[in-house]
């Protein structure tokens, strides 16, 4: 994970991409072989997990020894700067924080669901949560771009292209999920439909993704703002808001909407929290954007 990151530091994409690819590939290539032809099960699943890690790390080893890359690897370049370590720990927190928060939400989601809808409920999430996923990607592209191209001018002191980088980004992520809420709303039963034939799950889990898919046109903006300050080097603000949908606003709401709605108080929390955490994430974008015109 950290060598594939340095090669898109190094502005490498496709290379970067080539190894996500190919960990992806051996793992779905292997895991119907392991699973069902020599009828290994989940430890034929975990072993095709670990394959796949194996020739992605080996790829990338190739990658760096061959001199492909600008960087070179020596041991002595393996000391620990005191500084760096508490720029990156600082930074990382952010991303540590954002899936701390997921963790815990869904262990707070399973039990709730459990409690107000049962197994049926949780499955619903299950299969909603995939689809949710799957249309955010083209969005979490934007952010890795995003981080890495607002960061290098924002070191450069050219702040007016740091600013426009979010705005382009902005834009067009929120186009992608735009789009995305479309068809997540029109298309959600052929969606659902591959995941399983019980009626009521199919059911259940339309009402779910349609419900939770509202606010996503949002989602965008949301994620362009927490990843501006990681760029930035805004530690604080970063982290406050990668927590700020999941742990302030959606959790509070898992847990008392469903005491005047049932279930459906859980899928309503959704949208609630993404409106709220978008709000916040543009009030304090315009006050960084004061920021930097000062210091412009």
């Amino acid at each position: 994970m950290s060598h594939n990151n340095i090669i898109r530091s190094e502005g490498r994409a496709k290379v970067a991409m080539a190894v996500m690819l190919i960990g992806a590939g051996v793992n779905i290539a292997l895991d119907p072989i392991f699973i069902f032809g020599l009828g290994m099960g989940m430890r034929g699943a975990a072993l095709a997990t670990v394959l796949a890690q194996a020739c992605t790390t080996t790829f990338i080893a190739i990658y760096f020894v061959s001199g492909r890359s600008s960087l070179s690897m020596r041991p002595g370049d393996l000391r620990l700067s005191p500084s760096i370590v508490r720029e990156t720990l600082a930074v990382g927190a952010s991303s540590f924080g954002r899936m701390v928060a997921g963790s815990v939400v869904v262990v707070t989601l399973n039990r709730t669901l459990g409690h107000y809808g049962g197994n049926t409920a949780i499955a619903a999430y299950g299969i909603m949560h995939r689809l949710i996923h799957f249309a955010s990607m083209p969005v979490l592209g934007f952010s890795q771009a995003l981080r890495r191209v607002a960061g290098y001018n924002y070191g450069a002191r050219q702040f007016d292209r740091a600013k426009r980088a979010l705005r382009i980004s902005s834009v067009r992520s929120t186009v992608f999920a735009a789009a995305a809420f479309g068809v997540l709303i029109v298309f959600a039963r052929p969606l659902v439909q591959p995941f399983t034939r019980d009626r009521e799950l199919i059911e259940l889990s339309v009402t779910a993704l349609r419900t939770i898919a509202l606010a996503f046109p949002m989602v965008g903006v949301q994620t362009m703002g927490a990843t501006m300050f990681l760029a930035l080097g805004r530690a604080g603000p970063a982290l406050f808001l990668s927590l700020s949908r999941q742990i302030i606003f959606l959790i509070p709401l898992v847990l008392v909407l469903p005491l005047v709605m049932g279930l459906n108080g859980v899928f309503v929390a959704f949208p609630i929290a993404d409106v709220l955490a978008t709000a916040i994430t543009v009030i304090m974008l315009l006050r960084e954007f004061g920021r930097l015109n000062r210091m412009e």
